[in-house]
């Protein structure tokens, strides 16, 4: 899902009525059970005294309409696009009793412009109830400046070529490209950039002028390794790096000190390095398909982390002071 920031402000701009037969109904139990409440529009609980707070387990979704999910109140924290009937099962267990609050928009076509499903997680279509669901773990800024539509969001590099300088978001996904134009250097005001599903192997010497960098989605590239201006990227909270042939965490990482969400899922790395309690913000960590079997002894101190996926790993036991974090562990060992 792309440039979530945008699509909450443009949600909760346009928020109108919605007929009866339009509206959205949740359950407080999979397969579409228990007691529902319908929703005419975008739901934020305050607090435990919404009795569905964190108690919803399947949602009827109607045509038309599509959802972004919340694990977190205010439209915060990790995310699900969906777009059908779904029910918190199979794939979407984790999410059981654990959504905070609901975007519901109208239109699908209106605000996303490409597929933005993980093709390596094995999300999408599963099990009954013709689950969907579009799974990303970028969580979306709390505060922003932007406005939908000619804000400095791009989708097509020559667009972005006459307005260097005013591009805050680039989103090149699935184009099938294998190097950098040279303009990029002249993007300084880049804050997101998404470049997934391409053919990228190798980062060019100017891409360190992209000192307001603060997240980068590159999974399913070639990149084996990263060049040392990396450690000067101090905005980046967000960076996603799965689906490439990376053996290690690169030594880069340590001087991350905003990164907040990572992912190295369905990458070689084997296990952590020494310095990873350094990062101090990490929030959410996904390293599923990786050949990490165990944590570190330090693994605890890293006390901001909410959310973690370590599923097809060769980790089998959690250590004590692992189980003690209040975390979500999903793909954890019985």
């Amino acid at each position: 899902m792309k440039n979530l920031s945008i699509l909450i402000l443009f949600a909760l701009l346009s928020a109108s009525g919605i007929a009866q037969n339009d509206a959205v109904v949740v359950y407080d139990n999979e397969n579409f059970t228990g007691e529902s409440r319908t929703l005419f529009g975008h739901w934020n609980p305050e607090g435990l005294s919404d009795v569905f707070n964190n108690r919803i387990g399947s949602i009827s979704v109607p045509a038309g309409t599509w959802l972004i999910i919340f694990d977190e109140t205010g439209f915060r924290g990790h995310y699900l696009v969906i777009d059908n009937n779904w029910s918190a099962i199979d794939n979407y267990a984790a999410w059981n009793n654990n959504i905070g609050s609901i975007l519901v928009m109208h239109d699908a076509n209106a605000g996303i412009p490409s597929d933005q499903s993980y093709n390596n997680s094995g999300n999408g279509n599963t099990g009954t109830n013709n689950n969907s669901g579009q799974y990303n773990n970028n969580q979306p800024a709390g505060q922003n400046n932007y406005v939908p539509d000619n804000a400095g969001v791009y989708y097509n590099l020559n667009a972005a070529l006459k307005n260097p300088e005013e591009v805050i978001v680039l989103d090149i996904r699935g184009q099938h490209l294998d190097s950098w134009p040279a303009f990029f250097s002249n993007m300084k005001n880049l804050r997101e950039l998404y470049i997934s599903d391409n053919n990228f192997s190798s980062w060019p010497p100017f891409f360190s002028d992209l000192k307001q960098l603060e997240v980068l989605v590159a999974e399913n590239n070639k990149f084996t390794d990263f060049p040392a201006y990396f450690n000067s990227f101090k905005n980046l909270e967000v960076l996603d790096l799965s689906g490439n042939s990376i053996k290690s965490f690169p030594a880069f990482f340590q001087e991350l000190s905003s990164l907040r969400e990572l992912d190295m899922s369905y990458t070689g790395v084997t296990s952590f390095p020494a310095f990873f309690n350094e990062l101090t913000n990490l929030e959410s960590l996904n390293i599923a398909y990786t050949g990490i079997s165990s944590f570190p002894s330090f693994f605890d101190e890293l006390t901001r982390l909410r959310w973690m996926d370590i599923t097809g790993t060769g980790i089998t036991d959690l250590p004590y002071a692992v189980r003690s974090m209040n975390i979500i562990i999903v793909g954890r060992p019985e």
